[in-house]
């Protein structure tokens, strides 16, 4: 049973050397630095011609490592979408894991670790259209300890609306803005060094500004269940000690766009 995993980790925010082999002409706002600005709203956007089309990172890095990739705000259903890596600036060229999306939906997978100074998504759209990309990564997962207690509910979701009534409390009508999917982690009998060791330092430098990262509860049985999601902002993350000092559990709340 795989253990609950996050990606925020980045190749693509190494250095200022991201690069796309093509940018829609017609709107230089579909810049390919929106990729890494966390915003899945904000685009980078190709132009129609044929062909691979590349989000390439020279991180001046001979051992830059990754073991996992994600994508949102994304159009590429049916496109064929490598993860690829070079010491060369891909005159030598090694894939380290290939992905065809069957929807437009947040996706995230792992593969092998693996280490070089070039990393790049590689694409090949089926039909001539304009691919279109929230956020990509290629980085290193961030693998929870334990895996998170049966009793959770993965579907779980909420309705973000505004309803009125009228002075006779007679539905006059309700304005719905949008759905929000909302996780409770939790966690049992987690070693305290781990918390203290690992997690900890993953919170100080990005959970509790409620940055987004991809998240799965159990990539190996439901490799389709990742999203795009962040801690609640104004919360924090629960961590009790048990009856000794040696485990303690531990519990945080995450929310994120229902796709």
């Amino acid at each position: 049973m795989s253990n609950p995993i996050f990606l925020h980790d980045n190749r693509f925010e190494d250095t200022t050397s991201l690069t796309a082999s093509t940018v829609d002409p017609s709107d230089t706002s579909f810049n390919v630095l929106n990729v890494i600005d966390k915003r899945p709203y904000t685009i980078w956007q190709s132009g129609t011609s044929t062909g691979e089309k590349y989000i390439t990172i020279d991180t001046s890095n001979a051992t830059a490592s990754a073991d996992a990739y994600g994508i949102t705000g994304h159009n590429l259903n049916g496109a064929v979408i490598a993860i690829q890596n070079s010491s060369d600036n891909f005159v030598s060229v090694t894939t380290v894991a290939t992905f065809t999306p069957t929807n437009d939906k947040t996706f995230m997978s792992t593969f092998s670790s693996a280490s070089n100074r070039y990393w790049r998504f590689a694409i090949t759209q089926p039909t001539s259209v304009k691919l279109r990309i929230g956020v990509a990564v290629i980085g290193n997962k961030f693998e929870l300890t334990a895996g998170e207690q049966r009793e959770i509910n993965p579907d779980s979701h909420q309705t973000n609306s505004i309803g009125a009534d009228s002075k006779s409390l007679h539905p006059l009508g309700v304005t719905v803005r949008g759905r929000q999917r909302n996780r409770k982690v939790n966690l049992k009998a987690v070693p305290s060094t781990w918390i203290r060791d690992t997690f900890i330092p993953q919170w100080d430098s990005w959970m509790h500004k409620s940055e987004p990262a991809f998240y799965n509860w159990n990539i190996s049985i439901a490799s389709t269940a990742s999203y795009y999601m962040q801690v609640v902002p104004d919360n924090s993350f629960e961590s009790n000690y048990l009856d000794n000092t040696d485990f303690r559990n531990l519990s945080l709340s995450l929310k994120g766009l229902y796709e």
